[in-house]
């Protein structure tokens, strides 16, 4: 009942960055988190625990089997770099390498990176998007960035005591 909730909520007010890694095909997806994005008390995951993210002390770990889709959410405000890499293998023994890297305060455009063949050519869709793809990575921009001038965000008094705290830098 709790997780429910939890993820109805993040589903439909989580403000950050959402990463949506489609396997629609017989080979398997696997990677890592890199960078900043390799931190778990960052990324959270709105789909049903799928056990498909295993964290290590070197970060975030996947493994998409054939026709899982993974869904990771992760928070604004990060100074750096994030991205995710990894290969994709094809059932006919084809490696497929891929690397993404975006700002870690958000992308500043939406992101897929859809396998064409055994290669990976990049488009610009719109987050909803049709997952009928074969094997896909989508990644996008939900709400304003902590550092962001919108009105909706913390004001320099609150951000300055939540770094005199040490929850910022």
């Amino acid at each position: 009942m709790y997780r429910d909730t939890a993820r109805d909520f993040l589903e439909r007010d989580f403000a950050g960055t959402r990463v949506v890694l489609t396997n629609n095909s017989d080979g398997v997806l696997r990677g890592r988190l890199d960078g900043i994005w390799d931190q778990r008390s960052g990324v959270k995951s709105s789909a049903a625990d799928c056990g498909c993210v295993r964290w290590t002390h070197s970060g975030g770990l996947f493994e998409l089997k054939p026709f899982e889709n993974l869904s990771l959410l992760i928070s604004h405000g990060k100074h750096g770099e994030g991205g995710i890499s990894g290969d994709y293998h094809a059932s006919n023994g084809t490696i497929s390498p891929f690397q993404i890297t975006v700002d870690g305060r958000g992308p500043t455009e939406n992101l897929e990176h859809v396998l064409d063949g055994d290669s990976w050519r990049q488009t610009r869709p719109l987050p909803d998007s049709p997952e009928d793809r074969g094997v896909s990575i989508r990644i996008w921009s939900t709400g304003p960035p902590l550092d962001s001038t919108n009105g909706n965000t913390l004001d320099h008094e609150a951000l300055s005591q939540l770094q005199a705290l040490g929850y910022l830098q």
